[in-house]
């Protein structure tokens, strides 16, 4: 994976953004030498989304199974709602 400082990224962000989007590449942006995010691409981001979805389903799914859930009332009365 490619790094970049903030820097190098304001002078190119237009062919950056390209480079994401064209060829999939990940990119690390890098802030006082420490990296800070990364540019992926929006395939790649919907890829992590499901992931995170399939892993907050799968956990929903057991404390069903265990029994280990909160009253939709309970819950309401302690967010005061």
């Amino acid at each position: 994976m490619v790094s970049l400082g903030v820097t190098k990224l304001r002078e190119d962000i237009s062919d950056i953004v390209n480079r994401v989007r064209y060829t999939g590449e990940r990119i690390t942006i890098e802030k006082q030498g420490k990296a800070a995010c990364v540019i992926v691409s929006l395939d790649d981001l919907k890829l992590l989304e499901a992931i995170e979805d399939a892993i907050d389903i799968e956990a929903a799914e057991e404390s069903i199974k265990r029994n280990d859930f909160v009253d939709w009332d309970i819950a309401k009365k302690k967010l005061g709602l």
